[in-house]
Parts: structure tokens; sequence; C-alpha cells
């Protein structure tokens, strides 16, 4: 006689169960046992939740040399988390890796340039997930100007009742200037207007 049977199990995933199957026959002619041990792994389908933490950089420009990432990611099987950095062109420019939450990194030593900062967190089942992508501005290197021609010298008089100023500026992320005229400043340029 055939006997089918189902069973539908749940359990932990990525947790190997152990199915185990035992079968008797006993008859007048013989007496024997029927068995099978079935390893059973099921699998893990939940994503890791990550997230920004404190001390990580928001979208803007500083004037410093380093960024600062703190993720904290969540998976009942967290595997790694990996912190990105891109430059301007895309390129990795270098990253950190670590299995515990929260995973923090200070990449130090960056060139003045664009960057772009995100993170990833992978679980034992290859599941992944990433958080936003930020966009920081490391910009160490003031305004570089100069007065050119036209300009008078510092403490010149004038035969005249004006004067010209001509000014030669190098600044890759002007956000304003100013110039002040007898003790009151105005404002040439303001990024935000």
């Amino acid at each position: 006689e055939v006997i089918t049977f189902y069973v539908n199990a749940t359990g932990d995933g990525e947790v190997t169960h152990e199915f185990f199957v035992y079968a008797n026959q006993t008859s007048k002619m013989s007496n024997s046992n029927r068995t099978g041990i079935w390893n059973v792994t099921i699998k893990d389908y939940t994503i890791p939740t990550i997230d920004y933490e404190a001390v990580t950089m928001d979208n803007g420009t500083y004037s410093q040399s380093n960024i600062e990432v703190n993720v904290t990611a969540t998976d009942t099987h967290l595997s790694t988390i990996v912190n990105y950095v891109y430059n301007s062109t895309g390129s990795l420019t270098t990253s950190a890796s670590g299995s515990t939450s929260p995973h923090y990194t200070n990449f130090t030593s960056l060139a003045d340039d664009i960057y772009y900062i995100n993170s990833t967190a992978t679980d034992t089942a290859t599941n992944s997930n990433s958080t936003s992508t930020r966009r920081i501005t490391l910009d160490t290197t003031g305004p570089q100007f100069s007065y050119l021609s036209l300009t008078p010298t510092n403490d010149t008089r004038q035969p005249t009742p004006y004067f010209e100023i001509n000014v030669s500026m190098i600044e890759s992320d002007l956000e304003e200037l100013k110039y002040e005229w007898n003790g009151t400043n105005y404002t040439y340029y303001n990024d935000s207007l």
C-alpha cells in the first residue's frame, strides 16, 4: 500500500532543519524498518534594513578633508556592511566593510572634490539593501583673488570723484561675494538668490 502525506513546516531562515521519516512493517515473515533523513534549509527572503545615523554628513559643502559615515543595519543573519565613497567621475575612491552594526568609518586625507557616499548591508542569504546616496563637496581651498589693472593701489588719492576696481577671482564653489565701501557691506553675488 502507498501512503502519501505532505508536511508544511516553517522555521528560521538560513538554518538547516532535519526532517526524519520512520516506517515500520511487521509481518509473520519479516520485521523491517525504513527510515530517511533529509536536511532542509529554509531560504531567507528578508532584506536587511539600513539607515544613516548621527555624524554621517548630509548633502553639502564642507571645508575639511574627511568624510564620516555611520550606519545601522538590522537583519537576523547580517553578514556585511560596506560604506562606499565615489569621486566626481563616479569611480570608487575607497570603501570600508564590517560585520557588526553600527558600522562607522572616517575616510581621511581626501582631496578637494565632489564625493558620493552610500552604504550596503548584506545578509548570509545574499539579500542586500542600500542607503540613499549623499553628495558631499570637500573644499579646503579658499577663494583666490587678485586686483588687476585699473584698480588704484592702496592709499592712493584719486583725481576723479570715482574709481574702478577690477578683481579676478578663482573659486569653484562660490557662495557669496561682498564688498565693503565706507563701512557698509554690499552683496555682489549670493548663490541663494
